[in-house]
């Protein structure tokens, strides 16, 4: 504690100590004059990170400066006084033009007049190093602050989202900027719930004569059928993009399968693929509409050479599935994570999605079918599988409506498996026999999982004792998770005890909390829980 100045000692014990992990400050007046001395001492000795200022800490205009030059990236939000924050924040920046270190600015939830935004954009744009810019919930009628982008040569990184759901965000000059040939962004994060149709394709232009994109994140539930084949065709034109992350809402399968043909196209660079096209839950028939087609997934997978490493289909109620990955010879050799989550996979396509695995090569490393209902031979596919992979380490089923049968089968893999280390079975009803075996598991058989998730599963005191031996006995668990079930405080305090009595465990999060001292079979409807407690 030498170095620093006696003003700053106690601040720096009572204040910044506490912030060291984060590396993040806030800059009020009183901690700016009394840093504005030693800021690039500061510096040598513990780099600041981020700076982050709100309505209340404008006051001090240079020494938030003098902090925000010695700084990587200033963090400005707004509630209240917002035409007053933008003029501090522009200031501030204007004062930090000649910062080397200052490369990312994040700004939330910020109002924004035509004239504020030209000059917030101005002092953006005569940052000298500036890499990453975030527009969090930022409402921009003018859409101005965007307009520096047109001529800067340092932004790698954008984000932008805006103020409301309802509010259409104003992207006329982010179009602009891509079509530009000095746009240097590699990773463009655009979210609106009414990101226009007209929008989307303007900027989808840009994507398509864009040589510096490599990532594109897009949700945009506003887009219509012929926005998103336009997408489509700019990704097929763009051979320098790497990851696609899309959310739409109720687009057509036709449309959706010549957006993802586009993906084929630009196979051999694509490495990653999110989309999510939740169905329309509105129909008259309590049918949920089918949104996404299985043969154009498939023949993605098809592709020879492909770079694809992560697919991603969310939300997606799937048409002819089992037939599609039946009868052709899609494989996901290439594959290393794939996310099915809440994809209304039957238990017939279940079947069929895990003989495409089987006879895939054993690469896949995370698998998430959270949000489906495999039930029996679904169970007893994903179980096979288990016995005879040797890759996979993460497996989501979370939220699957899995019963205690179904829960044994698939241990009956896990027990015979070697690789995995990761099981989110949260939210589930695999009650006391599911957990019984889960737990016998893992004190005599499986020495492999180290994460446990199993909270909301309507496990009751029968099943303390083999999850107590489990804790005596296992020495590979770092993380368990059994919260929110019906163990009762006397079986949470066994499993207490079985984890201190094992000299040798390596679990570092034990929770265990949760657990009413009035078990759901106990209580009549007409009771009252009070008087009974």
């Amino acid at each position: 504690m030498d170095w620093l100045n006696p003003q700053l000692e106690d601040h720096f014990k009572s204040f910044f100590l506490p912030l060291a992990k984060n590396r993040t400050f806030p800059a009020d007046g009183r901690l700016c004059r009394n840093l504005h001395a030693t800021c690039k001492r500061w510096r040598l000795i513990f780099p600041v990170h981020h700076v982050c200022i709100n309505k209340d800490r404008f006051e001090d205009i240079e020494s938030a400066s003098a902090v925000a030059q010695a700084a990587r990236g200033i963090v400005a939000f707004s509630s209240g006084a917002r035409n007053e924050c933008a003029r501090a924040l522009t200031d501030i920046l204007k004062l930090s033009i000649a910062s080397e270190t200052l490369r990312k600015v994040k700004i939330l939830e910020f109002v924004l007049s035509e004239t504020l935004s030209k000059d917030l954009s101005n002092a953006l744009g005569a940052l000298p190093n500036l890499v990453s810019l975030e527009l969090f919930r930022v409402s921009d009628p003018s859409g101005q602050v965007l307009s520096f982008l047109q001529s800067n040569t340092t932004v790698q990184r954008l984000h932008h989202e805006g103020r409301t759901d309802r509010e259409r965000p104003p992207l006329k000059q982010l179009s602009i900027a891509l079509h530009s040939a000095s746009c240097r962004i590699r990773k463009l994060k655009c979210i609106g719930r009414f990101i226009h149709p007209s929008d989307l394709i303007s900027i989808a232009d840009g994507i398509a004569s864009n040589s510096s994109l490599r990532e594109i994140h897009f949700r945009a539930l506003g887009a219509d059928d012929r926005s998103v084949e336009h997408l489509g065709k700019a990704i097929s034109s763009n051979k320098n993009l790497k990851k696609i992350d899309v959310i739409f809402h109720a687009i057509k399968i036709a449309s959706l399968s010549k957006f993802i043909d586009g993906i084929r196209k630009n196979a051999p660079q694509i490495e990653s693929v999110s989309i999510e096209n939740s169905p329309n839950l509105d129909n008259d028939d309590g049918m949920v509409d089918e949104s996404v087609s299985a043969t154009s997934v498939a023949q993605l997978l098809q592709e020879p050479n492909s770079a694809l490493r992560s697919l991603s289909l969310q939300s997606a109620h799937f048409a002819d599935f089992t037939r599609a990955f039946s009868s052709t010879n899609a494989t996901l050799s290439s594959l290393t994570r794939l996310e099915l989550h809440g994809a209304y996979l039957k238990e017939t396509e279940v079947v069929a999605l895990f003989s495409v695995l089987q006879r895939s090569a054993d690469r896949l490393v995370e698998l998430k079918l959270s949000g489906n209902s495999p039930e029996q031979l679904g169970c007893e596919a994903i179980s096979t599988y288990l016995k005879l992979n040797r890759s996979l380490r993460i497996l989501h089923l979370a939220g699957c409506d899995l019963s205690p049968s179904n829960f044994e089968t698939l241990v009956a893999g896990i027990e015979q498996n070697a690789v995995l280390d990761t099981l989110y079975a949260n939210s589930n009803s695999i009650g006391s026999s599911g957990g019984s075996a889960i737990a016998e598991a893992l004190a005599t058989k499986n020495k492999t999982l180290t994460c446990l998730d199993l909270r909301s599963n309507n496990i009751r005191f029968e099943a303390v004792e083999p999850f107590a031996k489990a804790l005596r006995d296992n020495t590979t668990l770092l993380h368990v998770n059994l919260h929110d079930n019906w163990m009762t405080p006397a079986g949470v305090a066994i499993l207490q005890q079985a984890r201190a009595a094992n000299p040798n465990t390596r679990i570092y999060f034990l929770d265990i909390g949760g657990c009413n001292e009035i078990e759901p079979d106990e209580m009549s409807d007409d009771s009252d829980v009070s008087e009974r407690a």
